[in-house]
């Protein structure tokens, strides 16, 4: 059984950059991982990702949809504000999480020396779940805050896998050994090893 994890990048359209870097330390850690055979599928997605097919609720409503059913790990960024729509897919990851304890949420918000009451009240959410919430000075800090970031979800989603295999490894040979013990106790029917006697015929008169 192989590791995946799926990451959301939730953030302004502006960030492009800060996106792009973050695809760069996953797909590099991807590489790393591989070569020392750490095996982990690891998908990063944003809303470039998703098809301008059109959709009756908005295309809006298949990044929530992802958030709330398939990642396992989204990753807000912000610089100085935090847009409304940004704010809703948070709301969204923090509802989950607290039904599901699923995605894992981390919010990256670059300092800033002008407070935000925004991504104050952001802070305060992310705390009540125990979840992540870092300050960058640049994309050097960015970049090793994700690093750090991915590196301990993706060898959590290793212990997690190989937990799963484990137990399903032991829940086989349980089976394996159950079934040979009914076979041992009730074997199948194979004859006493003594010939039938047929049956008397009638006396001719």
């Amino acid at each position: 059984m192989r590791a995946e994890l799926k990451i959301f990048i939730a953030g302004s359209k502006a960030l492009k950059s800060q996106r792009t870097l973050i695809r760069d330390v996953a797909s590099n850690l991807a590489t790393d991982y591989e070569r020392k055979n750490r095996k982990v599928n690891l998908s990063v997605y944003s809303f470039e990702n998703f098809g301008l097919t059109f959709d009756k609720n908005g295309q809006q409503s298949n990044y929530d949809e992802f958030i709330r059913s398939h990642a396992d790990l989204v990753i807000f960024v912000f610089e100085n504000k935090a847009g409304g729509i940004t704010l809703d897919e948070f709301n969204v990851a923090y509802q989950t999480y607290d039904r599901k304890k699923r995605p894992q949420i981390c919010v990256l918000s670059k300092k800033s020396s002008v407070r935000n009451s925004d991504l104050d009240a952001l802070r305060a959410k992310v705390s009540t779940l125990n979840q992540y919430y870092n300050e960058y000075e640049d994309d050097t800090e960015l970049e090793r805050l994700v690093e750090k970031l991915l590196r301990d979800s993706m060898d959590a989603m290793l212990d997690k896998t190989a937990r799963k295999s484990f137990y399903k490894s032991i829940a086989m040979i349980c089976a394996v050994a159950l079934a040979v013990m009914l076979a041992l106790i009730f074997p199948k029917s194979s004859g006493s090893g003594v010939s039938p006697q047929p049956l008397d015929q009638p006396q001719a008169p």
